[in-house]
């Protein structure tokens, strides 16, 4: 009876450290990965961050412009009216819209 609880116990030891260095070898592996995860993470991160100020700026050289023309219209509003007049304002309103 001992002998079989010995040789048990042995087994049972054996498979715990089986065990044991499985799970940190796939502790290394995950870890790893989370390293290069979080790389492509921080390298994605700044790819957006930059297209998302670009954008920025270009609404905001928009918006800038927008007001340009609509001051320049009401400027415009004002002025005698004439065929090249018309076709200014028209064109100055499309730049607006687009």
């Amino acid at each position: 009876m001992e002998a079989i609880k010995t040789v048990t116990d042995v087994e049972l030891l054996n498979r715990k450290r089986w065990l044991a260095s499985k799970m940190v070898g796939d502790y290394k592996k995950c870890t790893k990965y989370m390293e290069e995860f979080t790389m492509i993470y921080e390298k994605q991160r700044t790819v957006i961050t930059t297209e998302l100020a670009d954008h920025q700026r270009r609404l905001d050289v928009a918006q800038g412009a927008i007001v340009a023309h609509k001051e320049k219209k009401a400027q415009l509003a004002d002025a005698k009216k004439t065929k090249d007049l018309d076709i200014t304002l028209e064109r100055i309103e499309s730049e607006i819209e687009a």
